[in-house]
């Protein structure tokens, strides 16, 4: 009798042991700390090259400063240069923080400019571990239909 109660104890201990031990191994640091996936599109590019309906466009000198920043809120803060008409070595800068960004497909951003010329819905294509991206798309200017490709370097 004795003896049963031995094995009942040092069966009791063992299967306790495996408990404890199992408990531990399942509960991991990601359960502590989860983390969220952040859109590639988060952060800031610089322009880096313009085509127009299949033909590349020269990006000017003050064009080639523009910086926009697509922020994790659906925010974007669109920061751009234009030639100063007294001093043509002079940039202006410009900066927008009216912009709206959401991600409607897996591929597609609707990207909002709110200065009224610019409202659209992109195909984005990231490349190079996502440090370039590639956003295409179309709009209507006075009837006739432009399409655009964008390409962007990230810069943060």
């Amino acid at each position: 009798m004795k003896h049963l109660k031995q094995n009942k104890m040092k069966y009791f201990k063992i299967t306790l042991l495996l408990l404890l031990t199992i408990s531990i191994t399942n509960c991991s640091s990601d359960d502590d700390n989860p983390t969220e996936s952040i859109d590639p599109i988060i952060g800031e590019w610089k322009l880096i090259q313009i085509t127009e309906n299949g033909e590349q466009i020269t990006i000017s000198d003050c064009e080639s400063l523009n910086v926009i920043e697509f922020l994790n809120n659906g925010s974007i803060k669109d920061t751009y240069f234009e030639p100063n008409q007294n001093n043509a070595n002079d940039c202006i800068e410009f900066v927008d923080n009216s912009g709206e960004w959401q991600k409607t497909t897996e591929t597609e951003y609707e990207i909002k400019l709110e200065d009224g010329d610019l409202n659209y819905t992109s195909t984005t294509v990231f490349s190079q571990n996502n440090s370039m991206h590639t956003q295409t798309f179309s709009i209507i200017d006075g009837g006739k239909n432009y399409t655009y490709v964008y390409n962007y370097e990230r810069i943060e």
